[in-house]
């Protein structure tokens, strides 16, 4: 018994009645392995480390500060793939090219200095391992990873990238502690929890709130220094929870007395909710 190869396979459409539709074209996806599929972000040259961005395109990577955007990979280009068109990043297996001269057993880490490009001399405290070379043209690529993984006690920016279907146990927020003098900026992108002792009459303006479309919030503890009777004058974006009819809340005025209040913004600020959450706490 003898077969025949037949490499024009083809398919009908689910539920219609066509025995022409191709499915050809689909192989060509089907070749490119363990593969991300985005938008190329910019004109990617064959063989390049590229990350993903929180847009769903391509681009090339770069080792820099732990955290940055581009200091991630999610694999390498196996071919050329113009800005806008359909990209793939091999993000498992192996890998070779050619032109390659590698060391093998070495492991090759994500430049610091050529974008797109590994090197086998570790960058430093913030390198990006990519792969091990099994062969002087040959590189066994490491799992793909989207972000940093942070050394203990390290702060790691995850680029605004959002977090899904993740469960948390035993975890903080960050705390400024600071006096206010007559002036004094709370910094959304500093901290979100705020303990400020009044030393003086002091004028608030929040900055750095989160883009418009997603939801900010922080808490502030506010305290009166041993003097008492420092007032405050809140930027003119918050809004008040019984604004028009109770006015701006007092809060504490009592010699070190404490008060507590949680602000909300979903516009990039422009509006600022404002809740008064306790106050006359001594």
């Amino acid at each position: 018994m003898s077969f025949t190869k037949h490499s024009n396979l083809e398919t009908i459409a689910q539920g219609v009645d066509n025995w022409d539709a191709p499915l050809n074209e689909n192989w060509d996806i089907i070749d490119k392995g363990s593969s991300i599929k985005a938008i190329a972000g910019q004109t990617l040259s064959a063989y390049k480390v590229v990350y993903r961005t929180t847009d769903d395109t391509l681009k090339l990577s770069i080792a820099g500060i732990t955290g940055s955007a581009d200091s991630r990979f999610v694999g390498f280009t196996k071919e050329d793939f113009n800005l806008g068109a359909d990209g793939f990043a091999q993000y498992d297996g192996w890998i070779s090219d050619p032109n390659w001269s590698l060391t093998p057993s070495a492991p090759y880490y994500l430049s610091n200095s050529n974008r797109g490009e590994m090197t086998s001399a570790k960058p430093g405290a913030d390198s990006i391992l990519v792969g091990m070379a099994i062969g002087t043209n040959e590189l066994l690529i490491k799992p793909w990873i989207e972000t940093i993984t942070p050394s203990s006690g390290t702060p790691t920016d995850y680029g605004d990238a959002e977090v899904s279907r993740a469960k948390f146990k035993d975890y903080a927020e960050t705390l400024t502690t600071a006096n206010t003098s007559t002036t004094y900026t709370i910094d959304y992108e500093s901290s979100n929890v705020f303990e400020l002792t009044l030393t003086g009459n002091c004028t608030y303006t929040f900055s750095n709130p989160p883009a418009s479309g997603v939801a900010g919030s922080f808490t502030l503890i506010q305290k009166q220094d041993a003097t008492g009777n420092r007032t405050v004058t809140w930027p003119a974006s918050v809004k008040w929870r019984h604004g028009a009819r109770l006015g701006t809340p007092v809060g504490s005025t009592i010699a070190n007395g404490i008060a507590v209040y949680t602000f909300i913004t979903t516009d990039a600020g422009t509006v600022w909710l404002g809740f008064e959450a306790a106050a006359d706490m001594a």
